[in-house]
């Protein structure tokens, strides 16, 4: 009897956890302001010396963010100033 119960709980722990594991996989880390407004979305801030094609500069570290809109493939380049970290 106790072994079933035990189990029954370790089994419901189990989907707890892996139900949270799927919930924060859509997390968002930071908000860019576009013309449209501001829209929350997945980023990384730009590496020392990384080329960046859009404004045609070499960046410093951190100077600008690489923002991933939801649903979007195509990465784009925002200054830093325009995004924060969420």
């Amino acid at each position: 009897m106790q072994v079933g119960v035990n189990m029954k709980k370790s089994i419901f722990l189990l989907f707890l956890i892996i139900l949270c594991a799927f919930d924060n996989a859509n997390a968002y880390n930071f908000k860019c302001r576009s013309r449209n407004g501001w829209a929350p979305g997945n980023g990384r801030y730009s590496y020392e010396g990384e080329w960046i094609d859009y404004f045609g500069v070499y960046a410093r570290a951190g100077e600008f963010v690489l923002f991933y809109y939801p649903r979007g493939g195509h990465g784009y380049w925002f200054y830093s100033s325009d995004c924060y970290k969420i």
